[in-house]
């Protein structure tokens, strides 16, 4: 494993595979999102970075949630996040092409019922955030690459 600009894994790939095989599948499927966080050195950490202000973030954060509070208003539950599966099934709406994916991405990875739920989930976050009535392909990508697991594995 490569972690970036200089910093080299020194493991066997049996030591990284047992390590990485100390969460069992179950446990590592019940998990929502994986990300990656590469290696900054010094110099970019103490440069002056454009980013995105807490306050504009929080913003950005509430207003979603007030989307799907109103969304599921009649429910027991005020975010996508909280969906159990039939909720999925009445809230959730994809354009064509997305399901298409989910179903390519579903078969090659043998996907659990609970990671396409966890799936749906998230691309219905990323959509809210883009205040789309519809789940796009460009939203199921996005929400793949946020269930990616450290080797890559689509979980």
């Amino acid at each position: 494993m490569n972690f970036s600009k200089g910093k080299q894994c020194t493991c066997t790939e049996s030591e990284r595979n047992k390590y990485l095989n100390k969460l069992s599948k179950a446990i590592v499927d019940r998990m929502d999102i994986f990300t990656n966080v590469s290696y900054i050195d010094f110099s970019e950490m103490r440069g002056k970075a454009l980013e995105e202000s807490s306050d504009k973030i929080k913003e950005r954060v509430e207003k979603v949630r007030e989307i799907q509070k109103i969304r599921y208003k009649n429910e027991r539950v005020s975010c996508n996040s909280q969906l159990n599966h039939n909720q999925i099934i009445k809230y959730i709406n994809l354009d064509s092409k997305a399901e298409e994916i989910l179903k390519l991405y579903w078969k090659k990875w043998s996907l659990s019922n609970r990671a396409i739920d966890k799936i749906l989930k998230l691309s219905q976050t990323i959509s809210d955030m883009e205040e789309s009535e519809k789940i796009f392909t460009k939203h199921i990508y996005e929400a793949f690459n946020y269930r990616k697991y450290v080797n890559g594995e689509i979980m």
